[in-house]
């Protein structure tokens, strides 16, 4: 069922890699794209509706698998082990800044909880806003305040339903940051703290807000429209500020500037890419969620090792 992901450079064989190295071909730990199509692992398989994986500096990370009810931890040598079952579907996943608590995006119960590190004792923080209860808490972000921001769309295709943003302050204030229709889903804020990012599945863009000292989310512009029909999901973003999309619509990752261009695409080989996430140790991997049905064990955990640039960009 796994595969221990730091093995990944065998798939390349030892003469190419040598030749890599005398060469002087790898990549330094951080680096920038466009690159050269990326050694796949899969790292985990069988699973049920990967999301959210989740890096820890300890060298593992977390992931949800909604539909399975549980939260599972992968380590660098290789042993998945269960993090969290108490029956709930949790999807998008972010760690509190001194990492000893995971706020969730509760599918079941369409709420946003935080989960204790240690005990792995949970609790509701919010499950509706102005007494109405949100429709689908997805995804979720940190910015460096402490604030936490997270997505709600909609898969009814009910008109009257009000998607957008919402925040939750260190104090525990909700706010709903901004109304956006088309359903936002993938979400993320720049290191600094002065941008924040959210792909819309329904629109197939992405769009960019500014972040004010308050919290407040200034009006949004849209940073690029993408392949139609791509479906954008979860976001990430690279040293250099750029935005790395799973695209569960044509089964590609898509990497995007911080000024809107397209610089690359390339295929997942696994159907419905939902998720993505950086090694925080090596930016040169990176971790893919993909999908499968609700009621079949067929989604998986890839990582991408991103060994050598294109030697001219994309066009």
């Amino acid at each position: 069922m796994t595969k221990n992901f730091y093995s990944r450079l065998t798939f390349l064989g030892k003469g190419f890699l040598a030749f890599l190295l005398l060469a002087g071909l790898l990549l330094p730990a951080f680096s920038q794209p466009p690159y050269k199509t990326p050694v796949i692992t899969v790292m985990v398989d069988e699973l049920v509706f990967p999301e959210s994986p989740l890096w820890h500096p300890d060298g593992y990370i977390l992931f949800s698998d909604v539909h399975a009810s549980k939260i599972y931890k992968f380590t660098k040598e290789g042993k998945m082990t269960l993090w969290f079952d108490n029956g709930i579907k949790t999807n998008g996943l972010i760690y509190s800044k001194d990492r000893k608590k995971v706020y969730a995006c509760d599918h079941s119960d369409k709420s946003l909880i935080e989960i204790d590190v240690k005990t792995r004792k949970y609790k509701t923080l919010a499950k509706e806003y102005q007494g109405k209860p949100f429709l689908n808490v997805n995804d979720i972000t940190l910015s460096p305040n402490g604030t936490l921001y997270f997505t709600d769309p909609t898969w009814s295709g009910k008109t009257s339903d009000i998607q957008g943003i919402y925040s939750y302050s260190p104090k525990g204030v909700l706010k709903r940051a901004v109304e956006l229709s088309g359903q936002p889903n993938g979400i993320a804020v720049t290191p600094d703290g002065k941008w924040l990012y959210v792909a819309r599945s329904g629109n197939a863009d992405l769009w960019r807000y500014s972040l004010q000292p308050d919290g407040t989310l200034s009006k949004g512009t849209c940073l690029i429209q993408l392949e139609k029909g791509s479906s954008p999901d979860g976001i990430t973003l690279d040293s250099q500020g750029n935005i790395y999309v799973a695209q569960f619509g044509n089964n590609k990752i898509a990497i995007v500037s911080p000024k809107g261009k397209l610089i690359q695409t390339f295929e997942s080989p696994v159907k419905l890419p939902s998720n993505v996430e950086f090694d925080g140790s090596d930016e040169r991997i990176l971790f893919v969620t993909c999908d499968g049905p609700e009621t079949k064990k067929e989604g998986s955990v890839l990582s991408l090792f991103f060994y050598a640039r294109q030697d001219s960009p994309s066009k």
